[in-house]
């Protein structure tokens, strides 16, 4: 936990853990964990069938963490399957299978050392959880090759089908935490409505953020970047500037900017590439000017 901001992907809303969750016992330390480590097990790790997926939330209370090892265990034993960045306190599993049964902890990790375990908690996954990482994008139902497109009728539903504007990707609003301290940059949520004056989720969920209520079309046309590529902020989406468009670079190959200190974050969507059709749209849409 290494700066003030309540969340980087804000969880669940809270009162929400009672849904369907079992809260197993605490986990132990791990063997790799150091006698008087600053890394502090998590706390409150909780479950809830969200979107497809299993959505975690936990109480980062480590202050010089990297990353947050995630391991899940179905019939089997435990194995990690993710790690998220230094202060981030949540993670949204989209690869579950419908029906199925599963048991989640966290640790916190550094270079030297990995820290003790949250506690273990279990969830029946949603019988809509459809195991691929996200929706998959209909190729056939988007015309990609008009000549002048426009936010609402060309753009939006290429992130909706591929990048979490409302499915079970990690851009759901509960994971935008605008800040004002952070010119209200907050971990981008590509939901089409107008947030940023609270917090969606986890333990602050309803806490107010300083910042204005704004647009989809606005807060990618308006917000630099949460990530800060080379250190430099960027905006999302600067209008007539693709090569300096975050949103455009993440599908691209980069510059990307880091989900930790020294790693780099990944490109987008994570499930699989757009179309080249669908990026070269993207791209004669910036170019032109980002009409709304």
């Amino acid at each position: 936990m290494r700066t003030v901001h309540a969340l980087v992907f804000v969880g669940i809303c809270a009162g929400c853990s009672g849904s369907g969750s079992a809260d197993i016992a605490p986990g132990g330390a791990s063997s790799g964990s150091a006698s008087g480590s600053s890394l502090a097990a998590p706390s409150k790790l909780t479950a809830e069938a969200m979107g497809g997926g299993i959505h975690l939330v936990w109480n980062d209370n480590s202050p010089d963490e990297t990353s947050f090892e995630v391991e899940r265990k179905g019939t089997g034993d435990f194995a990690k399957i993710y790690a998220v960045p230094f202060d981030t306190n949540s993670y949204h599993d989209a690869s579950v299978s419908p029906g199925g049964t599963y048991t989640y902890r966290v640790r916190a990790i550094n270079a030297s050392r990995a820290g003790a375990y949250s506690n273990e908690i279990a969830m029946a996954a949603p019988a809509g959880a459809s195991g691929d990482g996200g929706a998959p994008v209909d190729a056939a139902a988007i015309d990609a090759s008009v000549a002048n497109p426009t936010f609402r009728r060309d753009i939006m539903p290429v992130l909706q089908a591929s990048c979490g504007a409302g499915n079970s990707s990690c851009h759901i609003r509960d994971m935008y935490a605008a800040t004002k301290d952070r010119s209200c940059r907050g971990w981008l949520s590509l939901e089409d409505a107008m947030i940023g004056s609270q917090i969606y989720g986890g333990p602050s969920g309803g806490q107010a953020t300083g910042c204005p209520d704004v647009s989809l079309y606005d807060r990618l046309t308006k917000l630099d970047a949460w990530e800060t590529p080379n250190g430099q902020l960027r905006r999302y989406v600067r209008p007539g500037d693709p090569a300096n468009s975050y949103l455009y670079n993440k599908m691209t190959g980069g510059p990307f900017g880091e989900k930790a200190p020294g790693v780099a974050s990944d490109p987008m969507p994570t499930a699989a590439p757009l179309p080249q059709a669908q990026v070269d749209m993207i791209r004669r849409w910036i170019e032109q000017g980002a009409l709304p």
